[in-house]
């Protein structure tokens, strides 16, 4: 009951506010689950996969995900996705596990960092994420466009952080899609990388596929109760609580250093 109840509690904020799965996920997987860092990344893209399905036929239905931008963004991140994971979990299964772990978690807090970080920038700038239109003259080199999908790739695969935060504005920017179709894409390529993530993880034994089951479980009691609140509350106020929730998860990671 207690797992359904934080799945209930995590559905309910990403339902409301939008924030990615491993933002909240990871830290409250750490300190609640006492779950090791590659563990907790592991089973928060398990999560993460799962509570994007419904919202990936969603975006489906309404035309928001052209396919061929999809398929080609996955061929720029899927390699990077696959080799960082890998890495990761192979390497825990060595002698050097516990260094690892280590580097692990500081990822995790840099890409939360990151992901904070681009979060202000767009909230107090918005119209640098406005003003892409999708024209194939605002599409940038095919070098541009790799080099963003890997380092996207990367970072799902070994720190489950940043997927939707980190992959919107390069898709914007370097593919040249609309808002809509960004976070259709986004949604969309994010959740096969998550489960592409996980699957690997789970073939060293690391994604906690029963605890993933009793979240994603609870998070799907919680939509309905989400999307009638947000009928009620201001963009503006959910705009605030994104940030404080986000700010207070990145500094309760940062607080393990003190």
């Amino acid at each position: 009951m207690f797992e359904l109840f934080v799945g209930f509690i995590l559905g309910f904020i990403i339902s409301m506010t939008g924030v990615g799965g491993g933002v909240l996920m990871i830290p409250v997987l750490m300190y609640v689950f006492k779950m090791d860092p590659v563990a907790s990344v592991a089973t928060a893209n398990l999560c993460s996969m799962l509570m994007k399905i419904s919202s990936s036929m969603t975006h489906y239905h309404l035309g928001n995900i052209p396919l061929k931008a999809s398929g080609l963004f996955l061929l720029t991140t899927a390699p990077t996705t696959i080799l960082g994971s890998y890495f990761i979990s192979v390497g825990m299964t060595s002698n050097y596990a516990s260094s690892l772990s280590s580097a692990v978690e500081v990822l995790i807090v840099i890409a939360m960092a990151s992901s904070l970080t681009i979060m202000i920038r767009n909230r107090f700038m918005p119209q640098n994420t406005m003003k892409f239109k999708h024209t194939t003259s605002q599409t940038k080199p095919w070098y541009q466009i790799v080099l963003s999908g890997l380092f996207a790739g990367s970072v799902i695969g070994t720190t489950g952080v940043g997927g939707g935060i980190i992959v919107l504005p390069i898709l914007i920017k370097f593919l040249g899609l609309n808002i809509k179709q960004a976070v259709g894409v986004s949604v969309f390529v994010t959740m096969l990388l998550s489960g592409l993530a996980a699957l690997i993880y789970g073939l060293n034994g690391q994604t906690n596929v029963t605890l993933s089951m009793q979240l994603f479980a609870g998070s799907l009691i919680a939509i309905p109760f989400a999307h009638r609140l947000m009928k009620t509350i201001s963009m503006q106020k959910l705009d605030t609580a994104t940030l404080c929730l986000v700010l207070i998860s990145v500094g309760s990671m940062c607080f393990r250093y003190l």
